[in-house]
């Protein structure tokens, strides 16, 4: 019996190619998100400046901004 499939590629290269080919999606894949909004005093102005911290709990990764002139 021959370990070759088809005219002499062989079987085990064949498995490896399917193998990468199937793992591929699994190791490529990669979370992200957005968020957006407005930080505004009381008087509803918004705030120019202001620090903002956001926090993913799950991971514990956090990512700080500082708002423009219109407190985006």
């Amino acid at each position: 019996m021959s370990n070759r499939f088809g005219s002499g590629f062989p079987l085990s290269a064949l498995c490896a190619a399917v193998a990468i080919v199937a793992a591929a999606p699994a190791m490529a894949q990669n979370t992200t998100a957005a968020i957006g909004g407005r930080v505004t005093s009381g008087d509803g102005k918004p705030v120019a400046g202001a620090t903002v911290t956001i926090v993913h709990r799950e991971s514990g990764s956090s990512n700080t901004l500082v708002t423009d002139a219109e407190g985006r």
